[in-house]
């Protein structure tokens, strides 16, 4: 009795691994990219508003356009990736709710 409840449950596992199949919807091949794929995106308003900044602040005596010998440079990199770890965290709380249950 206990050798086909065991076979019963062999069977069984091994027909319903169809249904663990694992199904990606996204491409796991990343895109070959080299540098020259790559645009400088540098906006006219954003390099205003920081020139702006700068200028407003007093602590440059001058700004020059171009790099010139001789002269302390000060570089500024703007990133468009935004923190994403409080976003992630509400996300994973989505589905769990903490309303109290109605009695009856």
């Amino acid at each position: 009795m206990r050798m086909r409840a065991v076979a019963s449950c062999l069977v069984l596992m091994v027909t319903m691994t169809g249904c663990l199949s694992v199904k990606s919807y996204i491409d796991p091949q990343l895109p070959k990219v080299g540098y020259g794929d790559l645009l400088a995106r540098c906006d006219p308003t954003v390099t205003k508003t920081v020139r702006g900044v700068a200028e407003n602040s007093n602590v440059f005596s001058s700004l020059l356009d171009k790099p010139k010998d001789g002269v302390d440079q000060l570089e500024i990199v703007l990133d468009n990736v935004g923190d994403v770890g409080d976003a992630a965290g509400k996300g994973a709380l989505t589905g769990l709710t903490l309303a109290p249950r109605a009695r009856k």
